[in-house]
């Protein structure tokens, strides 16, 4: 591939993007992976200056940035919801299957065995076989921590205003 961007290169006296950052890595030149200016594609940044990363979900403003309007922190907020909601139905319709195909439970039975263990409340019976036991195991283990990342994902945006409007105060 080396000989390739090499022999490009000499036809046509330029690079494209992708090839200057192949190139970079191949050879490990700075400046080449950078760009010339240091200054990334839009609406994406440089994750320690090796490869652009698309971030949108967890992106939030610095320091010396100024605050969000009332606007944006409320599509901010919805996003983060949305997320954690799409996360608590997926774990929810894994946990049904679960209980479906290895405990043969009707989906009835099985959404509200899952609800209950996605909630933190337990299991409503008993179960009989080994590998339903293993799975409620497993799904009670996962589903303690996705309830702690989706609540961790709606809170994040609050905590992180309070914040930044504090440090703002400070400065001021």
């Amino acid at each position: 591939m080396y000989w390739a961007l090499t022999f490009l290169r000499e036809r046509t006296g330029k690079l494209t993007l992708a090839a200057r950052q192949f190139d970079a890595n191949a050879l490990g030149d700075y400046h080449v992976r950078m760009g010339s200016h240091n200054e990334p594609m839009p609406g994406f940044s440089h994750h320690r200056g090796l490869h652009p990363v698309k971030r949108r979900l967890l992106k939030y403003e610095r320091m010396n940035q100024p605050l969000l309007t009332r606007r944006d922190f409320a599509r901010r907020l919805m996003a983060n919801a949305a997320f954690s909601i799409a996360l608590i139905a997926v774990s929810l319709v894994a946990g049904m299957a679960g209980y479906h195909y290895l405990e043969r439970q009707s989906w009835v039975d099985a959404f509200a065995n899952a609800a209950m263990i996605l909630s933190g409340m337990g299991p409503l019976g008993t179960l009989n076989t080994t590998s339903g036991k293993i799975f409620a195991g497993c799904y009670a283990l996962y589903s303690g921590l996705a309830l702690i990342l989706a609540i961790g994902v709606v809170i994040a945006p609050i905590v992180h205003r309070f914040l930044h409007r504090f440090h703002m105060e400070a400065e001021s």
